[in-house]
Order: structure tokens, then C-alpha cells, then sequence
């Protein structure tokens, strides 16, 4: 029963790391495509790590976005950057309800 407990455990570390990298990249995809940024040179300060957080900016036409992945919640949240406004969160979803809404749209198990 204790390897089978141990292999259940390294799995699930396993399925969070391949969780937490798929949307990185999901992400990142959407915002290349979306900010144009394929027409200048990509900027590794952009993206930071700290512990179970991931963050990063980009420009948006009028405004900066900032888009937050939280490993521990699995939760993927936007936010807008406005001087005069100040920052203000425009989407949170849960990352798990966000991939099996992409699974369903495409028809796929």
C-alpha cells in the first residue's frame, strides 16, 4: 500500500507541474498573438517567479495588463493597470474549470 500511496502522490506532483506549465504557455501563447508580440524582440523581464506565483505584463493598445497564475488555488487572474484608476481585476477563473471548458469546446474527453 505505501508504493502505491507514493506513486499516487508523485503523479499528482507530476499532473500540478504539467497543470502549472501547460497554462504558462496557454497563456503566453494568447498574449503574443493578442499583443503583437511577434512584431518586436521578446522581453524576459516581462515574466517573474516567486514561489507558487507567476507573473506577467503586457501592453495592451491603451493600458497594461498584468496576468497572475497562482499554483496552490490553480487560478489564473487578469488584471488591468490604469493610472488614473489605479489596478483592477478584470477576470479570475479557476485553471482546472478553464481546461476542461477548452476540452468541451473542442468535443474531446
Amino acid at each position: 500500500m505505501t508504493n502505491e500511496n507514493t506513486r499516487t502522490a508523485r503523479h499528482e506532483r507530476y499532473a500540478t507541474t504539467a497543470l502549472s506549465i501547460g497554462a504558462v504557455a496557454i497563456t503566453a501563447t494568447i498574449l503574443a498573438v493578442a499583443g503583437g508580440l511577434f512584431d518586436r524582440p521578446a522581453q524576459a523581464e516581462m515574466v517573474g517567479k516567486t514561489g507558487s506565483i507567476t507573473a506577467m505584463t503586457t501592453d495592451a493598445v491603451a493600458r497594461e495588463l498584468l496576468y497572475v497564475i497562482d499554483d496552490r488555488s490553480e487560478t489564473l487572474l487578469i488584471y488591468d493597470g490604469d493610472v488614473s484608476k489605479g489596478v483592477q481585476m478584470l477576470y479570475r477563473q479557476k485553471l482546472p474549470e478553464l481546461f476542461a471548458g477548452a476540452r468541451a469546446s473542442t468535443g474531446r474527453p
